[in-house]
């Protein structure tokens, strides 16, 4: 495990702050129609406050940071590690 870039930290603050509903691959931040998984290049996370696009290996990079959630209004959240990683973050 890595030290995460400006974009992840960005991401997993993002994640933290926001509720997510919905999150789907896209290609190139677009909508699938009819391409195949190996075009699939960037997740977009959705919820009431907005929406964020997210690289592909930067959604591999954040892996260990975060975990999936059962709250109605929240998809994922930043793991032990992940908060970890925010608050080493902030104390800069």
């Amino acid at each position: 495990m890595g030290k995460l870039t400006a974009d992840q930290i960005r991401v997993l603050r993002w994640i933290d702050d926001n509720p997510s509903t919905s999150a789907a691959w896209t290609v190139d931040g677009k909508p699938i129609r009819r391409q195949k998984p190996d075009k699939w290049n960037v997740m977009e996370i959705k919820g009431k406050n907005g929406s964020i696009l997210v690289p592909k290996g930067d959604i591999a990079a954040l892996a260990p940071f975060i975990e999936n959630c059962t709250a109605p209004d929240k998809m994922y959240a930043p793991n032990d590690t992940g908060r970890a990683a925010l608050t080493s973050e902030q104390e800069r």
